[in-house]
């Protein structure tokens, strides 16, 4: 699974997007992303991603924009879902 930031930007120190891979979702985190963030690439070593978004009730950016793509070996497929 590979996870591309596209767009980040919210509020630095205080909004927060966690990611991480497998099943626990308080487990395996590989990012933790606040303020702005330049394109950036993130790559799962399996199938399940998890991510928590931690915000206050101050401030307001854009948000951010996140492309999910996933490549089947055997079929040569591959998908893109943006959120």
């Amino acid at each position: 699974m590979e996870i591309n930031i596209i767009e980040f930007d919210m509020e630095n120190g205080y909004d927060f997007l966690i990611i991480g891979q497998g099943e626990a979702k308080n487990r395996g985190e590989m990012a933790k992303l606040t303020g702005q963030v330049k394109l950036k690439r993130l790559t799962s070593e399996v199938a399940q991603v998890w991510m928590r978004l931690a915000t206050d009730k101050t401030g307001q950016r854009q948000g951010f924009r996140l492309g999910l793509s996933r490549t089947t070996e055997s079929r040569g497929e591959y998908q893109m879902l943006y959120c």
